[in-house]
């Protein structure tokens, strides 16, 4: 679980590489996991080749995201976390880098940012899923996000 909290609430790449690290198959075991998953649930133009989403190989789109979004709030472990303000990890406070998740009612959410995709946030939001790419930056996709949030924010799919 303390690896999840750190992949998912301070989207730590270590944690998520050392996840699949530690998958019983082994890391490429992992990552070929992760892509038949992809394509069971539909997100047919994803493809993963790292567990950190670093990689430039890596590939998605925003409706791909979606889906990968609502398959995640399967997984108890994942919405925990996801709504976490903070964990604790070798004595240190470190808050979640979706500072919104304990403002709504988040089901499941994850943030990331790359050179080639900008600031990313992806979120499930009473029943509605919100994914945003390309920002400026980190800060600015939480402000947009906010800007999103108050004008469609209306409960549409079951959470």
């Amino acid at each position: 679980p303390e690896l999840v909290d750190l992949a998912m609430v301070r989207s730590s790449n270590l944690a998520a590489d050392q996840l699949c690290r530690n998958h019983s198959r082994g890391y490429q075991g992992c990552i070929r996991a992760m892509n038949q998953l992809a394509q069971h649930i539909g997100a047919h133009s994803t493809v993963l080749t790292d567990a950190t989403g670093l990689s430039p190989g890596n590939r998605s789109t925003a409706k791909d995201i979606a889906r990968i979004v609502l398959e995640a709030r399967n997984y108890p472990a994942i919405v925990a976390a996801s709504n976490k303000h903070h964990v604790w990890h070798n004595r240190q406070a470190h808050l979640n880098t979706n500072p919104l998740a304990s403002r709504y009612n988040t089901v499941v959410g994850k943030t990331g940012w790359t050179l080639r995709a900008g600031g990313c946030i992806a979120v499930l939001v009473d029943g509605r899923i919100y994914v945003l790419l390309g920002s400026n930056n980190t800060q600015t996709r939480v402000r947009e996000l906010q800007e999103l949030l108050a004008r469609y924010n209306r409960p549409t799919i079951e959470s």
